[in-house]
Formats: C-alpha cells, structure tokens, sequence
C-alpha cells in the first residue's frame, strides 16, 4: 500500500493556501480589525512553519506520480477489480457507499470514485509495476524466496464432503469464480470470487502458503485441510518484488533533478 503522506495531502495547508492565493490579497493584508493586523506575508509563512515540509513533500511526490502514471500502462480492468476489493471489504456494493466510506471515515479528499481511482488506484498500481517484475523475467539464482509473491483465489468450505463436491466441480470446468460466491465461507473473498490478491511468505497458515507456493500459475489444489476448514486454492499469477517502495521513490526524485530554491527547505529532499 502507498504510503500514507502521499494517500492524503495536508487539507488544512492546502485549502489555506489556496485561499490565500485566490483572494487576490498577494502582498496585502488578511485580516484587518482594531489593533488586529495579519499581513499575507505573515500569514503565509506561519503555514510554512506549521505545514510547509509535509506540504511540499507532498505536492512534489504528486508530480513526480503523475509523470510515472502518464507512462504507466494500467490495465482499467485491474482498477475495477480494485474498486470491487474495496467495496467487498466494506460490505458495500455501489460506487455511492463506497465513497461515503472513503471521505467519511478516512477523510480521502475525492468528490469523484474516478478521483479516487486515479488519485489513489492508479498511482499504486503504477508504483508497484515498478517495484516488482513477472517471475519468468526474474534472474531466479538471485532472488531470495521471499522476495516472491503469489495471486490466489481460494474456496473455503467447512465440511469435507462438500469440499470433494465443489472440487469435483472445479476440476469439470466451473467457473472457480462463481463456485467462490456460492459456496466460500471465508467472508473476506467470497464475494471477489474467492480473490486473495498478492500475498508474500508468513501471510497466510502454514498449510496454505506451502500449498500456494508450489502451485503453477492456473494449477488448481487438492483438498487443503487448516484450522479454518478445507481450502481449493487457485494460484492465477506470481511476481517478484526487486525494489522497495523507497527505492523506487529515490529512483524518481534523481530522474527529477529535485532543486529547492527556498532556503527554509533545503534539505527536505
């Protein structure tokens, strides 16, 4: 997940700013009163004081994101299961709920699900192509095993006779998807279709990551028994991860020639 500085901007500085910059008040005064006088200049460097890192750390990662989502080749049918994810995961199913949950209970600045899509989806997604690369390009011989990541789905059933069944059904050619739906008990995935996204070692039980990680991408598991119930695991990708977020972001503010003509922050970057 993207990092929280550049999930959410500094509304307060940001509107304060903005404010300012559009009254037409540049070189004026504020605030006016009887023996009260709060100059632009004053004000505008309090906000420096107060929010000025934070801010423009931030409005600079902005632009240098925007840039790496301009080049970025983004499948929107892996936005929209995204957008699905987080609606599952909410326990909610229109772009309506889903966007109250996101500017109520987290304070995301989106009017739009499309802001929201391209201001926070997008911006990932692009991100994480450039952290990590397909498995079949990888120079296995250097990549330590937890460096891997597998995408699985899974159907988890309770009993096992009706485990063998769906199994059964799977293995004739069902849509693994729709077998999810109806018969999964885990009510985190169910719902996806049984869509476990990526996951890397140590997220999951024992008995399931062995599983996961030795299928090939497209195989489909045998019965695999945890303290949850019987699992059918479905492997549909895998990836390697060759950069951590922060290198890549390093990586990107030297391709940008960052230069700080303020002397308050020269050392920010």
């Amino acid at each position: 997940m993207m990092k929280k500085g550049i999930l959410a901007l500094s509304l307060s500085g940001a509107l304060l700013l903005g404010a300012c910059a559009n009254d037409g008040v540049q070189g004026g005064t504020v605030v006016e009163g009887t023996n009260v006088t709060v100059t632009e200049e004053e004000f505008l460097q309090e906000l420096k004081d107060r929010h000025g890192d934070e801010l423009l750390r931030e409005l600079v990662e902005k632009q240098i994101l925007d840039q790496v989502i301009a080049n970025a080749d983004i499948d929107q049918a892996k936005v929209e299961e995204e957008v699905n994810t987080f609606k599952a995961e909410f326990g909610v199913e229109t772009d309506e709920e889903l966007l109250e949950i996101l500017q109520m209970q987290f304070g995301l600045p989106v009017e739009t699900i499309d802001e929201f899509k391209n201001e926070f989806i997008i911006s990932r997604l692009a991100i994480q192509n450039l952290m990590t690369q397909d498995i079949d390009d990888a120079n296995m011989e250097i990549i330590d095993e937890d460096q891997i990541e597998v995408e699985a789905s899974h159907i988890l059933v309770e009993d096992k006779e009706t485990a063998e069944e769906v199994l059964e059904r799977v293995n004739a050619g069902e849509a693994f998807q729709d077998l999810a739906k109806e018969y999964s008990k885990d009510p985190g995935s169910a719902a996806r279709g049984g869509e476990l996204g990526f996951f890397g070692k140590g997220r999951m039980v024992p008995e399931f990551e062995e599983t996961a990680f030795n299928l090939e991408v497209g195989e489909v598991s045998d019965l695999v028994e945890t303290e949850y119930g019987y699992h059918i695991i479905k492997v549909t990708d895998k990836r390697v991860i060759v950069k951590t977020y922060d290198e890549v972001m390093e990586e990107l503010y030297n391709e940008a020639n960052i230069q700080v003509n303020d002397p308050q922050f020269k050392d920010l970057f």
